[in-house]
């Protein structure tokens, strides 16, 4: 074959040609393997935008979590670690640990806790950022985009 575009343009002009080429069960068939690979894709593509936002939400509530903790007075946070540290070395696994490692798995425990009554839900969170969104856009000249 030396003009293979020639060719297909011919089999999208010509339906006759086409008919020929390829009966209507094999297209039938390549036309269903298309829609399932264009489906595949889609659906691979939503779920990484899916892991991003869980990803960014997982950033934003640690941030959250590390200001509220800032935000506590010295002497509510020394109180606040010390019941879990004591909570901690009850625990059998925990007595393997050094105490720098104690201290940090008590402060990511006082950080969870925190972040659990103060920081909003992922749904919430999600809803929250794609109105911030919708409201930025409105407001951007034609052509930027919101981050």
């Amino acid at each position: 074959m030396k003009n293979g575009a020639g060719l297909i343009v011919k089999l999208i002009r010509d339906p006759e040609a086409r008919r020929r080429l390829v009966s209507d069960e094999q297209a039938r068939l390549l036309r269903e393997g298309f829609r399932r690979r264009e489906e595949a894709a889609l659906r691979k593509d939503e779920e990484a935008q899916e892991r991003t936002l869980i990803f960014e939400y997982e950033q934003y509530r640690e941030d959250e979590s590390r200001r509220l903790l800032a935000a506590l007075s010295e002497e509510r946070r020394t109180t606040l670690m010390n019941q879990r540290l004591a909570a901690l070395r009850q625990q059998e696994r925990t007595q393997r640990l050094s105490e720098a490692e104690q201290r940090a798995e008590a402060e990511q425990m006082l950080m969870a806790e925190l972040s659990k009554d103060a920081v909003p839900g992922y749904e919430k969170w999600r809803l929250r950022r794609m109105a911030k969104q919708a409201i930025l856009s409105l407001f951007l000249p034609e052509g930027e985009t919101a981050a």
